[in-house]
């Protein structure tokens, strides 16, 4: 029945002519009572009285104890369906259609739980920039929907390089990755955010960097609010802010005493690295700063030492911030060298970050465990254990947080680092040791 049905509204029920077939009755119903009344036939009458002789007949054959109540259910029944299928229609308009991939069940159940995760989850404030940024991201928005990254605003190459420099705009592509990260990865829009031209005048832009840099223009300069708006077209799952309102001219001092001006020249030089600083720091944002007070969680990395962590340090508003604050602070440690820090051991890390900030800044550094690793390229960062427990900072070992490409696994280091906190915070009051032992595998 219903498949017959089903056919007959496909064959005749053709977009743009169920109206006119509506309309087409409405008429037809109307003519008759129009050549009714001018017969001074009273159709209004001998309509109602037909329904009334009908009703009265179902109930001489019907018993009332059993015509009642089985006109009621049919009334509820053909309610309940009609507003069902409204319902059902609205959503496919509004869910279903915002991600084709999936069932129109499987977008109402997707949509239901982040509805029930939003608000929910620790507080936490992501610092840094790069990929390592938003890799955390991309793990950290399973187990929380109150986050926020706060992004480098230092970045001088590339895309974001050439429009920081051609329309005097806070770097934006270390912004769009953040926002792409805790996005739905599977929506059209974020691959779309994520496009890079590959010819003409904006080859090597990406679609994202240019949107922000226009969100930016018409929000009078102001990224923060250029991200808001982007991250509500892509529905991310957190906040992303970046540090500055003003973007940051880095410099880097070598250890040869050599000075060398760009964020993109500095892992160029070959040298080791004594500090990064800015001839004129902007004031920090505001935002971010309130963001870090309010945190649960405070995480520094993982990414390029210098170019990407260190750099947000380097606003004292931030610093004073963070150290104030009565959240816990990790320090994501790198699983391999770079061009930075090369022969570095997880002390110099450490020793790094708080030089440029305070020595009371992190409560802990978080390492993959040198057993685990397996990578067939790449130089793993020394784990000197005695020597980072000794800068006062708790060694935390995870094992496997590493993918076979030398990058930290988002879900896998997400999972280690909520375990961490969820034993901090358990054991608030008990924590006697300043090296963890506890090896958990995170598979």
């Amino acid at each position: 029945m219903f498949s017959v049905l089903r056919r007959f509204e496909n064959k005749y029920f053709l977009p743009g002519l169920k109206r006119w077939i509506f309309i087409f009755v409405i008429g037809l119903v109307l003519i008759v009572f129009g050549v009714a009344l001018l017969l001074e036939l009273r159709p209004l009458t001998q309509i109602s009285s037909f329904v009334w002789r009908t009703i009265r007949w179902i109930a001489e054959v019907v018993p009332p104890k059993i015509s009642g109540p089985a006109i009621l259910i049919t009334g509820i029944t053909a309610v309940a369906l009609a507003l069902l299928s409204s319902l059902r229609t609205i959503l496919q308009a509004t869910i279903h259609e915002a991600n084709p991939s999936l069932t129109l069940n499987q977008s109402i159940l997707r949509s239901l739980e982040k509805a029930r995760r939003k608000g929910q989850g620790p507080r936490i404030v992501a610092i840094g920039g790069g990929t390592g940024l938003s890799t955390l991201l991309r793990g950290l928005k399973t187990y929380s929907s109150n986050i926020v990254a706060i992004v480098t605003v230092g970045d001088d190459g590339g895309s974001s390089g050439r429009l920081r420099e051609e329309l005097k705009v806070v770097p934006p592509g270390d912004i769009r990755n953040c926002i792409v990260a805790l996005a739905d990865e599977e929506e059209f829009t974020t691959s779309l955010f994520q496009y890079r031209f590959q010819e003409g005048s904006l080859k090597g832009h990406s679609l994202g960097n240019l949107f922000l840099a226009a969100l930016s223009n018409l929000c009078d300069g102001n990224m923060a609010k250029a991200a808001q708006v982007a991250s509500r077209i892509l529905r991310t799952g957190g906040q992303v802010l970046p540090s500055s309102l003003s973007a940051v001219h880095l410099a880097a001092e070598f250890e040869d005493g050599s000075i060398l001006y760009g964020e993109s020249k500095i892992p160029e030089f070959g040298q080791r690295i004594k500090r990064i600083f800015a001839e004129s720091i902007p004031p920090a944002l505001g935002d971010s700063v309130q963001a870090i007070k309010e945190a649960d969680l405070i995480i520094l990395g993982p990414g390029s030492l210098y170019t990407s962590i260190i750099p947000n340090l380097l606003f004292p508003e931030i610093v004073k911030a963070i150290t104030a604050s009565k959240a816990k602070v990790l320090y994501v440690c790198n699983l391999v060298q770079d061009k930075e820090t090369q022969n570095y051991a997880v002390s110099d890390f450490v020793k790094a970050i708080q030089s440029h900030s305070s020595n009371k800044l992190l409560d802990g550094v978080l390492i993959n465990a040198p057993e685990s690793w397996h990578l067939e390229r790449g130089k793993p960062i020394l784990a000197d254990l005695d020597e980072t427990s000794a800068l006062g900072v708790e060694v935390i070992i995870r094992s496997k947080l590493h993918d076979n490409d030398g990058r930290h696994n988002p879900l896998r280091l997400a999972r280690s680092i909520i375990q961490w906190l969820s034993l901090k915070q358990s054991h608030k009051d008990n924590s006697t040791s300043n090296v963890s032992n506890l090896l958990l595998s995170t598979k």
